[in-house]
Protein backbone atom coordinates (compact mmCIF):
# COMPACT_ATOMS: atom_id res chain seq x y z
CA UNK A 1 0.00 0.00 0.00
CA UNK A 2 1.11 3.60 -0.76
CA UNK A 3 3.07 5.21 2.08
CA UNK A 4 4.14 2.12 4.15
CA UNK A 5 7.28 1.52 6.05
CA UNK A 6 8.61 -1.77 6.46
CA UNK A 7 11.22 -1.91 8.90
CA UNK A 8 13.86 -5.01 9.31
CA UNK A 9 15.75 -5.05 12.30
CA UNK A 10 19.11 -4.23 12.43
CA UNK A 11 21.60 -6.85 13.19
CA UNK A 12 19.71 -9.42 12.60
CA UNK A 13 20.19 -12.04 9.20
CA UNK A 14 17.45 -12.66 7.17
CA UNK A 15 17.35 -15.15 4.70
CA UNK A 16 15.39 -14.36 1.42
CA UNK A 17 13.62 -17.36 -0.66
CA UNK A 18 15.10 -18.28 -3.87
CA UNK A 19 12.95 -15.93 -5.94
CA UNK A 20 13.34 -13.18 -3.15
CA UNK A 21 11.13 -10.40 -1.39
CA UNK A 22 8.66 -9.27 -3.90
CA UNK A 23 8.24 -5.39 -3.87
CA UNK A 24 4.76 -3.57 -3.81
CA UNK A 25 4.26 -0.28 -5.69
CA UNK A 26 3.19 2.92 -4.00
CA UNK A 27 1.01 5.50 -5.10
CA UNK A 28 3.23 8.58 -5.64
CA UNK A 29 6.56 10.19 -4.82
CA UNK A 30 4.98 11.60 -1.93
CA UNK A 31 3.49 8.03 -1.16
CA UNK A 32 5.85 5.33 -1.70
CA UNK A 33 6.19 2.07 -0.24
CA UNK A 34 9.94 2.03 1.55
CA UNK A 35 11.70 -1.26 2.58
CA UNK A 36 14.01 0.09 5.28
CA UNK A 37 17.56 -2.07 7.33
CA UNK A 38 17.12 0.36 10.17
CA UNK A 39 18.57 3.33 8.63
CA UNK A 40 17.33 5.38 11.65
CA UNK A 41 19.07 3.17 13.57
CA UNK A 42 16.25 2.94 16.81
CA UNK A 43 15.48 -1.10 15.59
CA UNK A 44 17.92 -3.14 16.74
CA UNK A 45 21.95 -2.32 16.16
CA UNK A 46 23.75 -1.32 12.39
CA UNK A 47 22.12 -2.67 9.70
CA UNK A 48 19.61 -5.45 8.72
CA UNK A 49 21.76 -8.53 7.02
CA UNK A 50 19.90 -10.33 4.28
CA UNK A 51 21.58 -13.31 2.43
CA UNK A 52 20.14 -15.90 0.00
CA UNK A 53 19.31 -19.49 0.96
CA UNK A 54 22.14 -21.98 1.02
CA UNK A 55 22.53 -25.95 0.73
CA UNK A 56 23.52 -28.46 3.49
CA UNK A 57 26.90 -27.37 3.40
CA UNK A 58 26.16 -23.41 3.39
CA UNK A 59 26.75 -22.63 -0.13
CA UNK A 60 24.40 -20.37 -1.71
CA UNK A 61 22.12 -21.58 -4.80
CA UNK A 62 22.13 -20.40 -8.03
CA UNK A 63 19.85 -17.21 -9.62
CA UNK A 64 18.90 -16.62 -5.91
CA UNK A 65 17.82 -12.79 -5.74
CA UNK A 66 17.39 -10.68 -2.57
CA UNK A 67 14.70 -7.68 -3.72
CA UNK A 68 12.56 -8.29 -6.83
CA UNK A 69 10.66 -5.41 -8.68
CA UNK A 70 8.95 -6.48 -11.62
CA UNK A 71 6.04 -3.75 -13.42
CA UNK A 72 6.33 -1.39 -9.55
CA UNK A 73 6.90 1.94 -8.82
CA UNK A 74 6.94 3.97 -6.61
CA UNK A 75 9.46 2.05 -3.67
CA UNK A 76 12.70 2.76 -2.00
CA UNK A 77 15.02 -0.02 -0.69
CA UNK A 78 17.31 1.39 1.92
CA UNK A 79 19.92 0.69 4.63
CA UNK A 80 20.22 -3.36 4.52
CA UNK A 81 23.45 -5.40 3.87
CA UNK A 82 22.99 -7.92 0.93
CA UNK A 83 25.52 -10.95 1.73
CA UNK A 84 26.01 -14.31 0.08
CA UNK A 85 23.53 -14.34 -2.31
CA UNK A 86 24.12 -17.19 -4.89
CA UNK A 87 27.95 -17.34 -3.53
CA UNK A 88 30.05 -20.05 -2.52
CA UNK A 89 31.57 -21.19 1.07
CA UNK A 90 34.54 -23.31 -0.63
CA UNK A 91 34.16 -22.78 -4.42
CA UNK A 92 36.81 -25.01 -5.34
CA UNK A 93 34.91 -28.03 -3.87
CA UNK A 94 32.13 -27.28 -6.62
CA UNK A 95 34.16 -27.03 -9.74
CA UNK A 96 37.31 -28.38 -11.77
CA UNK A 97 40.18 -27.38 -13.85
CA UNK A 98 37.67 -27.84 -17.03
CA UNK A 99 34.16 -27.08 -16.18
CA UNK A 100 33.80 -24.71 -13.78
CA UNK A 101 29.99 -23.91 -12.61
CA UNK A 102 28.21 -20.90 -13.59
CA UNK A 103 26.59 -19.01 -10.40
CA UNK A 104 24.66 -15.76 -10.00
CA UNK A 105 22.76 -13.80 -7.47
CA UNK A 106 21.30 -10.63 -7.23
CA UNK A 107 21.04 -8.31 -4.73
CA UNK A 108 18.22 -6.15 -6.05
CA UNK A 109 16.85 -6.93 -9.45
CA UNK A 110 14.27 -4.33 -10.94
CA UNK A 111 12.61 -5.15 -14.46
CA UNK A 112 10.06 -2.43 -15.99
CA UNK A 113 10.07 -0.56 -12.93
CA UNK A 114 9.77 3.38 -12.44
CA UNK A 115 9.97 6.33 -9.57
CA UNK A 116 12.30 3.35 -7.66
CA UNK A 117 15.15 4.59 -5.10
CA UNK A 118 18.22 1.90 -3.91
CA UNK A 119 20.60 4.11 -1.43
CA UNK A 120 22.45 3.53 1.53
CA UNK A 121 23.00 -0.10 0.72
CA UNK A 122 25.96 -2.48 1.32
CA UNK A 123 26.44 -5.09 -1.53
CA UNK A 124 29.08 -7.89 -1.46
CA UNK A 125 29.64 -11.60 -1.40
CA UNK A 126 27.03 -11.89 -4.65
CA UNK A 127 27.68 -15.18 -6.98
CA UNK A 128 31.01 -16.59 -7.89
CA UNK A 129 33.26 -13.66 -7.06
CA UNK A 130 35.98 -15.25 -5.60
CA UNK A 131 39.50 -14.66 -7.63
CA UNK A 132 40.38 -18.43 -7.13
CA UNK A 133 41.86 -20.90 -9.23
CA UNK A 134 40.52 -23.16 -11.74
CA UNK A 135 38.17 -20.06 -12.47
CA UNK A 136 38.68 -19.88 -17.00
CA UNK A 137 37.93 -16.07 -17.43
CA UNK A 138 35.40 -13.50 -16.86
CA UNK A 139 32.33 -15.32 -17.80
CA UNK A 140 33.13 -17.28 -14.73
CA UNK A 141 32.73 -14.54 -12.57
CA UNK A 142 28.96 -14.14 -12.36
CA UNK A 143 26.33 -12.13 -9.82
CA UNK A 144 24.95 -8.76 -9.99
CA UNK A 145 24.59 -5.86 -6.64
CA UNK A 146 21.88 -3.92 -8.84
CA UNK A 147 20.54 -5.59 -11.95
CA UNK A 148 18.11 -3.49 -13.86
CA UNK A 149 15.97 -4.96 -17.37
CA UNK A 150 14.15 -1.93 -18.24
CA UNK A 151 12.85 1.15 -16.09
CA UNK A 152 13.08 4.86 -15.91
CA UNK A 153 13.23 7.79 -13.43
CA UNK A 154 15.35 5.76 -11.05
CA UNK A 155 17.84 6.70 -8.45
CA UNK A 156 20.84 4.49 -7.34
CA UNK A 157 22.64 6.23 -5.04
CA UNK A 158 25.09 5.73 -1.45
CA UNK A 159 25.23 2.06 -2.28
CA UNK A 160 28.95 0.27 -1.63
CA UNK A 161 29.00 -2.47 -3.67
CA UNK A 162 32.23 -5.10 -3.64
CA UNK A 163 32.88 -8.68 -4.51
CA UNK A 164 30.69 -9.35 -7.15
CA UNK A 165 30.81 -9.38 -11.09
CA UNK A 166 28.10 -6.83 -12.00
CA UNK A 167 28.08 -3.81 -9.26
CA UNK A 168 25.39 -2.11 -11.46
CA UNK A 169 23.80 -3.69 -14.05
CA UNK A 170 21.41 -1.38 -16.88
CA UNK A 171 20.33 -4.29 -19.19
CA UNK A 172 17.55 -3.77 -21.81
CA UNK A 173 17.10 -6.71 -23.81
CA UNK A 174 14.39 -9.14 -24.50
CA UNK A 175 12.02 -6.41 -22.35
CA UNK A 176 8.70 -4.50 -24.36
CA UNK A 177 9.50 -1.93 -24.53
CA UNK A 178 13.19 -1.91 -24.26
CA UNK A 179 13.28 1.16 -22.19
CA UNK A 180 16.46 2.68 -19.62
CA UNK A 181 15.82 6.13 -19.39
CA UNK A 182 15.99 8.96 -16.20
CA UNK A 183 18.66 7.01 -14.57
CA UNK A 184 20.59 8.85 -11.74
CA UNK A 185 23.50 7.16 -10.70
CA UNK A 186 25.65 8.63 -8.12
CA UNK A 187 27.61 8.30 -5.09
CA UNK A 188 28.14 4.69 -4.55
CA UNK A 189 31.17 3.08 -3.44
CA UNK A 190 32.32 0.65 -6.21
CA UNK A 191 35.38 -1.19 -5.23
CA UNK A 192 37.43 -4.30 -5.07
CA UNK A 193 36.72 -7.97 -6.51
CA UNK A 194 34.27 -6.51 -9.14
CA UNK A 195 34.94 -7.42 -13.21
CA UNK A 196 32.49 -4.41 -13.97
CA UNK A 197 31.66 -1.08 -12.26
CA UNK A 198 28.50 -0.04 -14.05
CA UNK A 199 28.00 -2.04 -17.08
Amino acid sequence: MGGDLVIFKGGVTYTAPIAGITVTSGISSASRVVYDGNTAGTFGIGKAIISGPVDGNGNGLNNSIVFSAESKSYFTIQGFEFYRIASYQNFLSYSCANNPPFISGRGVWLTHVSYATVQNNYFHEIGAWQDTAPLKGDDDVSGYGIKLDSGNHLLLTGNEITKTSFAIYMFAYNSTPLNISDVTVSNNNLHDYLRWLIA
